[in-house]
């Protein structure tokens, strides 16, 4: 077992513009919504790094940076998709 770790980067998609939006429209109860699956985003990939023993760098807002070992890639994928049904928009992820 591969004992390395690795940063993982991610940033949700287009969520900064919905936000904007609502604010720009004083739409209070939109701004909510996304500002809860904003966290619940965020929880999903807190989650993911723990379940390794990974840890959360930074998590601010729609972005996030985590270090997780290696073998954690092999659930990246899932990880991603129970994001975008969790949060309605997708998210871009670098590894390095």
């Amino acid at each position: 077992m591969d004992k390395s770790f690795i940063f993982l980067a991610g940033d949700g998609d287009s969520i900064g513009r919905k936000a904007g939006q609502a604010r720009l429209n004083d739409d209070v109860e939109a701004l909510s919504r996304i500002s809860q699956a904003i966290n619940a985003g965020n929880e999903i990939w807190a989650s993911y790094a723990l379940r390794y023993f990974g840890t959360v760098i930074e998590s601010g807002g729609d972005e996030f940076l985590l270090s997780i070992p290696v073998e954690a890639l092999k659930d990246l994928e899932q990880t991603r998709l129970t994001y975008e049904t969790c949060v309605k928009a997708t998210v871009s992820v670098g590894v390095g």
